[in-house]
């Protein structure tokens, strides 16, 4: 495939005790959920997913754009895979940028304005109510992100949360 190709890696909030309830209480799969394995082994947060949990990990491409038009199929190929181990949640991206042209990079400040910038980006909903949530965002310049959803994200994300957690891009 032409164009750029960029991993992303990184491990977000110890949530194992969230991934155990959603273990206990299966739903029905929508297409755009996985089925996270235990790691076996050690992630290296290194940008470069070639650990043998990444190969064995359920992959997911299914995914939607947010920008410019949210009801539209993303118009670039992205594969994730996820896995954990007893304290993260672990994150695998390849983006392919089929435009090969330069990143929209307004700012390389943390907590950048995920509107004017390239970036991925993670929601999680841990309490099961599509309402309140994370969100976890990464440039292709490994720029971080992180903001609070609340009310549905009708008002964005907070960013005024602020927290660790570890990425690279490749």
């Amino acid at each position: 495939m032409p164009g750029k190709r960029i991993a992303l890696l990184f491990l977000l909030l110890p949530c194992i005790s969230t991934l155990q309830i959603f273990a206990q209480q299966p739903k029905e799969k929508s297409g755009r959920e996985l089925t996270i394995k235990k790691a076996l082994g050690a992630i290296v947060i290194d940008g470069n997913p070639d650990e043998p949990d990444w190969l064995a990990a359920e992959m997911n491409g299914n995914f939607w754009q947010q920008f410019p038009f949210d009801s539209s199929l993303s118009f670039s190929k992205t594969e994730v895979r996820l896995t954990y181990d007893q304290q993260f949640l672990y994150v695998a991206a390849i983006c392919y940028d089929v435009l090969d042209g330069p990143y929209v990079a307004q700012s390389l400040k943390r907590d950048f304005n995920d509107k004017a910038n390239d970036c991925f980006q993670v929601m999680l909903d841990p309490f099961d109510d599509q309402y309140n949530g994370f969100a976890f965002l990464v440039t292709p310049y490994n720029v971080q992100a992180e903001g609070l959803i609340t009310g549905g994200g009708v008002y964005g994300q907070s960013r005024d949360w602020d927290n660790r957690w570890f990425s690279a891009v490749k």
